[in-house]
């Protein structure tokens, strides 16, 4: 079937492909378990940028 549609739209397979992906994205389900692993990690970015900018504004040592 890929081979056909790709033949009929005179594209190669793998071009096919991209354009059928840059029209019919599919939806990802947002379950809970992928939701905590989001929340977990904006704090865990939050995190990192708060010692970032004590680390820029002088505070501790290389050490």
């Amino acid at each position: 079937m890929l081979k056909e549609k790709s033949a009929a739209a005179g594209l190669s397979a793998n071009a096919w492909l991209m354009a059928q992906l840059e029209i019919n994205r599919p939806v990802l389900h947002r379950e809970e378990k992928t939701w905590e692993a989001i929340r977990f990690m904006d704090e865990a970015g939050r995190e990192i940028n708060t010692i970032t900018r004590d680390l820029n504004s002088g505070y501790g040592t290389a050490d």
